[in-house]
């Protein structure tokens, strides 16, 4: 039984190394930046004025 808990701690403290690492990623890089400010209005462009399954049977 000492063994499988042993397994199982080690496991977690991968699992936990794991997070950390990705808490510390996110905190260092993965907030990104905001949107450039634009003076133009926002617009469709392309998009259908209907849906896809209303205009192709």
């Amino acid at each position: 039984m000492s063994e499988f808990m042993a397994g199982v701690l080690v496991v977690l403290f991968i699992v936990g190394l794991v997070a950390m690492a990705a808490v510390v990623s996110v905190l260092r890089d993965g907030r990104g930046t905001p949107p450039e400010p634009s003076d133009q209005p926002w617009t469709a462009r392309e998009l259908p004025s209907s849906p896809y399954y209303v205009s192709h049977p």
